[in-house]
């Protein structure tokens, strides 16, 4: 009869990921189909995974490290375990498709570690759902794709490794998380400092921590510093100036207040876990290259995991002390999250407006005009374009001077409504499209509802 229960719940935990994956995915892949997505941060994965299924070397487009390896950037080898989906299809959505079906795995790994600690299958059902409606991430799911989002697939399974002591495990998804973003190593650092408070086996929390420590220094002092030819554009950004820090106080304090509400209270009270939330949010104070304090984007995105694993382990406390049943505890950590996400309503409040999904049908004339440009040309095309023509012989994104790159094809949209983050490296779009027409070297292939294709007299 515990089997049967056991199993029960099992599907139910599994079906609601499901769920919830699909979800993302039609949000997601909406907006992709939208032309909303970007060349910043879409194409640069697409790209360098693109190439990388071909075997070449995965070299990006960048304004700061531009014609150079995507490692100059960021160093995240674990993106290329998606490298194979490129073998199996061409189709750009597999990725986003990818992203949303991590973080629907994540999802049963929180109700694997609630179950174990809780003992209560129906709790672990409720904090499985809190974690999903989290509103960080859905933003995170929703903006493009990130390789940090990938990673809390694998920060859920570590602590679920950890909970269940197997610490082989453990000490392999550490690495492939360190693998997803070189700041990903501070999340190490503050994981095992957890951890050896809390664990008998110290081994493990000092292999987590001098695992962390020798990524974070070969990744910024080594790996990404030898790709870009001997700079890390963001430690090089660093402010120090406490006006700056000041500056950004504020915004961390009401984000941070966000997160944990939108994820459950009671997080708050495991106090353990404080060295690892300060730890993720100093590089977003001191760095001036700008990662956002707001809901939006991904920056939270791997936080979340960790503030469902301090509410379990909260709640676990409480039951055990209190004698309370982690199930009230649990039911009551819902209400409270699921005000908060209908206070402050997240893109997966997209699911079930349909009118979003119509829209879709409105951008035919893109996908017509961009189907008229050869894979085996050279393209600079604008932000949000650029990120549709990853698999091209070559993609830049379009700047002032369009001429930079020797481009075959000229692609640009001028119409209302669009994001300004489209036309980022633009200036003025009228101004480049009045250059460009009175350019003898290329001439106008297509103009519709705004979407301008020029073509370079000389390519076949």
């Amino acid at each position: 009869m515990r089997f049967i229960r056991r199993n029960i719940f099992m599907f139910i935990t599994v079906s609601i990921a499901i769920v919830f994956s699909g979800a993302f995915s039609f949000i997601s892949l909406s907006r992709f189909w939208q032309y909303d997505a970007g060349y910043y941060d879409f194409g640069i994965f697409d790209r360098a995974l693109w190439l990388a299924s071909r075997f070449q070397k995965p070299i990006i487009d960048h304004f700061l490290v531009s014609g150079k390896v995507i490692f100059a950037d960021h160093f995240n080898p674990s993106i290329f375990i998606l490298t194979p989906l490129y073998w199996i299809t061409s189709h750009q959505e597999i990725m986003l498709i990818a992203q949303s079906c991590f973080v629907g795995m994540s999802s049963i790994a929180i109700y694997l570690i609630a179950n174990k600690l809780l003992k209560s299958p129906l709790a672990s059902l409720l904090v499985q759902t809190i974690y999903l409606l989290s509103t960080s991430l859905h933003h995170a799911v929703f903006y493009d794709f990130h390789e940090v989002t990938l990673s809390v697939l694998f920060i859920c399974l570590s602590y679920w490794f950890i909970v269940s002591k197997r610490y082989k495990l453990l000490l392999l998804t550490v690495l492939i998380t360190l693998g997803f973003k070189e700041s990903l190593s501070l999340w190490g650092v503050g994981f095992a400092l957890w951890i050896l408070m809390h664990e008998k086996k110290r081994s493990v929390g000092l292999s987590v921590l001098a695992m962390s420590l020798v990524w974070f220094a070969l990744s910024i002092f080594v790996v990404i510093p030898y790709a870009n030819s001997g700079t890390n554009i963001y430690v090089s950004n660093i402010n120090h100036t406490w006006s700056f820090i000041g500056g950004r106080m504020g915004d961390l304090s009401s984000n941070l207040l966000l997160l944990i509400a939108s994820s459950g209270l009671v997080s708050v009270l495991a106090v353990d876990f404080y060295p690892l939330v300060v730890l993720h949010f100093i590089p977003r104070l001191i760095n001036t290259l700008g990662q956002p304090m707001n809901m939006g984007l991904h920056y939270n995105v791997e936080l979340v995991p960790t503030v469902l694993f301090m509410m379990i382990i909260s709640i676990e406390r409480m039951a055990r002390r209190l004698k309370v049943r982690p199930i009230f505890i649990a039911i009551v950590t819902l209400c409270v999250s699921l005000c908060s996400f209908y206070l402050y309503r997240g893109p997966l409040w997209l699911a079930r407006n349909m009118a979003y999904f119509d829209n879709t049908k409105s951008f035919g004339y893109i996908a017509d005009g961009l189907r008229t440009i050869p894979n085996s040309s050279t393209v600079a095309a604008q932000n949000n374009l650029a990120a549709y023509l990853t698999h091209n012989k070559d993609t830049h994104i379009l700047r002032d001077n369009y001429r930079l790159h020797d481009p075959d094809y000229v692609v640009f949209e001028i119409r209302d409504g669009q994001r300004a983050n489209n036309q980022s490296g633009i200036s003025d779009i009228q101004k480049l499209n009045r250059t460009i027409e009175k350019d003898g070297n290329y001439i106008l292939a297509t103009k519709n509802q705004g979407l301008y294709i020029y073509k370079k007299k000389s390519t076949k």
